[in-house]
């Protein structure tokens, strides 16, 4: 709750006054209120400065609450946590998140989660726990993929996937853990009945890929400037273009989000199902069925940085100098307003030493040293590729905390192999992503900055 002007002690309105004057000093009415209230912050008893100056108190004091928060709306940062895939590896983010969480507290300042895959169901649970319950929704989310997810539930599903004609898993395992999942996080409604609107503490955005999306063949700012084209000259641009606004189907990035957005690839429908996302999100290609016509958004982004980034550019720039309820205003949209913490899922070796240049497809296949090579390659590439362009883009505002971890992908899934990624989690270095949280004022509590 801001304190008004003329109840702030003379230190803390000297202190106010001067932050004032070096920052807004625009307009004739905001320098005639820095007058009236360097007047007050001298001894002047704030009716006869109002009545001096022919301004209502009441006009004078919201002028005032709505200068400051301007002020803070240019001076603050839009934070986001930020989740990669990788099934059951989600594991060491979690338990890096945790540490790091117990050693400095800072979950509450954060302002959007993102996540994709299985660090999609981590980001919908922590955004729908809200500010209150995010801690133990990290339990939650830990209890969750130790304890709750298998992959094969039922061996007779076996010999479907392995002959191609079906996915290794029904969904009908996947669909239990996770209304039970939800019923724990939040008990505003029933699990199936949960929806983006349930999610009001938090931003957030789960990606998908979409196999048949609507889309048209020109980008956003293409199809802006050609409709203001046939609005300006109706007679001579009736069929220009006409073609080009056409929609294709192809398969594109989706994002369920509780946030605005500028281009139509985002559900942002606040009635959509949690349920589905989750559902959506996890759905990785060959395990499980596609869902809805969605597959796991790990497909196109391991790492969701970039997708994040996007989302909250997108959001910023039709929300801005808007205050959320129980929330400080939002910044301008630009880069410099943004920062990331990215958690990753753990790095092993993983590379291929092709003695043999002319490798066919048995190689990239069914190596016993590395199978699934090429899939592997093509998937994991896409963690560096986002890691790179995030770094490149936000510099120091963006910060990777990643570990090693000595556990190849045929040998994830069991109970033991799931210990290891724990403790992997439990003894990575953290020092550094500390440092770089207390140096971002991710440690102060907004109130304080």
């Amino acid at each position: 709750m801001e304190i008004p002007f003329v109840e702030m002690t003379p230190d803390r309105k000297r202190e106010a006054l001067s932050r004032l004057e070096k920052e807004i000093t625009t307009t004739e009415e905001e320098v005639r209120m820095l007058k009236m209230l360097r007047e007050i912050a001298q001894g002047a008893p704030e009716a006869r400065v109002c009545q001096k100056h022919g301004v209502d108190k009441e006009r004078l004091r919201e002028q005032y609450r709505r200068i400051v928060h301007k002020r803070k709306a240019k001076a603050r940062k839009y934070r986001i946590l930020s989740f990669d895939g990788g099934g059951d590896k989600t594991i060491i983010s979690l338990a890096m998140l945790k540490r790091l969480e117990e050693k400095a507290p800072f979950l509450k300042n954060i302002d959007m989660i993102t996540g994709i895959s299985a660090g999609g169901v981590n980001a919908l649970i922590m955004a729908l726990a809200g500010k209150r319950g995010i801690v133990k929704a990290i339990d939650l989310c830990l209890d969750f993929w130790l304890d709750k997810v298998t992959v094969i539930p039922h061996l007779w599903t076996l010999l479907p996937g392995i002959l191609g004609i079906a996915p290794f898993s029904p969904n009908s395992a996947s669909i239990e853990n996770f209304k039970s999942l939800l019923a724990k996080t939040s008990d505003a409604a029933p699990p199936e009945k949960l929806t983006l609107a349930h999610v009001c503490d938090y931003d957030m955005a789960v990606f998908v890929f979409n196999l048949k999306a609507q889309a048209s063949r020109l980008n956003y700012s293409q199809e802006r400037l050609l409709k203001n084209l046939r609005k300006k000259f109706p007679d001579d641009c009736h069929q220009f273009g006409k073609e080009s606004l056409e929609e294709v189907k192809i398969w594109l990035p989706f994002s369920y989000s509780n946030m605005r957005s500028i281009v139509k690839f985002a559900d942002t429908d606040l009635d959509a199902s949690l349920l589905h996302a989750m559902l959506g999100t996890s759905a990785a290609p060959i395990i499980f069925p596609v869902f809805r016509n969605t597959v796991d958004g790990g497909i196109f982004a391991a790492n969701p940085s970039i997708g994040g980034l996007t989302r909250a550019m997108s959001h910023l720039s039709l929300s801005e100098g808007e205050q959320p309820p129980n929330r400080e205003p939002l910044p301008e949209a630009r880069l410099e307003n943004i920062e990331i913490l990215s958690l990753g899922v753990g790095m092993y070796d993983n590379y291929i030493h092709a003695h043999n240049p002319c490798m066919g497809w048995g190689a990239w296949i069914f190596d016993p040293h590395n199978p699934l090579a090429l899939m592997n390659m093509v998937l994991g590439s896409t963690y560096t590729f986002s890691n790179i362009v995030s770094a490149a883009l936000l510099k120091d505002a963006y910060f990777r905390l990643d570990t090693k971890l000595n556990v190849k992908t045929y040998q994830l899934n069991s109970k033991p192999v799931k210990l290891k990624m724990l403790r992997a989690g439990m003894d990575a270095w953290i020092g550094t992503a500390y440092e770089w949280l207390h140096e971002r004022g991710w440690t102060t509590s907004r109130a304080d900055d």
